[in-house]
């Protein structure tokens, strides 16, 4: 019941911020009613989901047999095409949202708070086929215990990232709502901070409904109580900026901590890390392609040498990767795939891993970005989730026609 209110009380606050100004607006403001973008196209979404659990081990027994249920609320904005990247990609929305599921006793009740974009694939007057993304974190777990829960080997951590990823169809319904049908694939991990981590996959298909509203109504109807203002976008269209090649260099740290499954998941927190060195190129207005050296360090790597010296190169890897980066306004999202130059720990690690995350721009010129990433083993193990630092340097070459 708290995380219903919470929901209800979120919306609510939505709808006070566009209200708080009505007392102080001049009698003598004019309502730009010639402007069809005039305010926010907003809209508030509940969604129900039922599905079940894709999962490739029997450790956990008849738990991920159970079918699965949840909802999700959302308040986002739909974007008018103001901006070029808003263009690019066909008029996306974005906003936040909020998760809840009650699981069962092994795994929990976990609620958890995201960002997300949705980007049209086919859009009509009246229909739109899009792909979702949502990103987060997830709370409220029956976590392992070896103990009190030992049956939970999915999950280890409180807390966990949330990744969904889904296509969905919006049908108006009326003025102001729409109906959407969706399939969404869900993934909670902790990335190794906590061990036992296998991890929860989830396939679930889902119902929505989306109320669609123009909070600047609080503010006219003190100026002109019947004026509708407008409550879902005239899109823009416009020339695209032309695309420019650019060459870039970026450094990066990504420190982070992981533990292992030794010692009946009791192992110690140890520390890891990635310095890498990277030269990309802007391939087009969204994309990147690159190649780059990793410096990495594992202390965890210890235990695989257990009888012998603590020595630095065996927890030290050196490896060589291939880059993609998809840029949506200041954020990227990228996937890397890389292989070890050297790797004293071939027996563990495997031969190859793969590097996947999301970065933002801190500085309008690109030059200093953070990034969150999970850095994987052997394939799509789960090795460390890296906090990272960076900073780039590029080089522009001549315009090009958009591509």
């Amino acid at each position: 019941m708290m995380f219903l209110r919470l929901q209800y009380t979120l919306v609510l606050w939505l709808f006070a911020i566009s209200a708080g100004a009505q007392d102080s607006i001049s009698p003598n403001y004019t309502i730009p009613v010639d402007n069809p973008n005039y305010g926010y196209r907003a809209f508030v979404e509940a969604v129900y989901q039922y599905g079940g659990y894709m999962q490739t081990n029997d450790k956990m027994g008849d738990v991920l047999e159970q079918t699965y249920t949840a909802f999700e609320y959302k308040i986002g904005f739909k974007t008018n095409g103001n901006e070029a990247w808003q263009r690019l990609y066909r008029y996306p929305a974005f906003g936040f949202g909020f998760y809840g599921s009650n699981l069962d006793t092994v795994l929990g009740k976990p609620r958890a708070i995201f960002g997300f974009v949705s980007i049209p694939i086919v859009r009509k007057k009246k229909f739109h086929f899009d792909y979702d993304v949502g990103f987060g974190l997830a709370y409220n777990w029956n976590n392992y215990d070896s103990l009190e829960n030992p049956l939970n080997f999915a999950i280890g951590a409180q807390k966990t990232v949330y990744v969904s990823v889904g296509l969905k169809t919006y049908t108006r319904v009326w003025k102001r709502m729409d109906a959407s049908l969706g399939i969404e694939f869900r993934h909670f991990s902790n990335g190794a901070t906590v061990k036992p981590n296998l991890g929860l996959n989830i396939l679930n298909f889902d119902f929505g409904l989306r109320y669609n509203f123009n909070p600047i109504k609080n503010y006219t109807k003190v100026i002109d109580p019947e004026y509708q203002p407008p409550i879902r976008p005239t899109y823009l269209e416009s020339e695209f900026p032309k695309y420019i090649p650019r060459n870039e260099i970026n450094i990066f740290w990504g420190p982070g901590f992981k533990e292992t499954s030794a010692n009946n998941y009791d192992s110690p927190k140890y520390f890891a890390s990635t310095f890498a060195v990277e030269y990309m190129r802007k391939i087009n207005l969204k994309r990147k392609l690159g190649i780059g050296l990793d410096f990495m360090y594992d202390g965890s790597l210890v235990e695989n040498h257990s009888g012998e010296d603590d020595v630095f190169k065996n927890k030290f890897l050196l490896g060589i990767h291939g880059s993609f980066d998809l840029d949506v306004s200041r954020f990227s999202l990228f996937a890397a795939l890389g292989t070890y130059l050297y790797n004293n720990n071939s027996n563990m690690l495997g031969y190859y891993y793969l590097r996947v995350g999301l970065k933002y721009n801190i500085t309008k010129n690109d030059r200093l970005w953070a990034m969150i990433a999970l850095k994987t083993q052997n394939g799509f193990v789960a090795d460390w989730i890296e906090w990272g630092i960076g900073v780039r340097w590029h080089k522009y070459g001549k315009p090009k026609q958009k591509k």
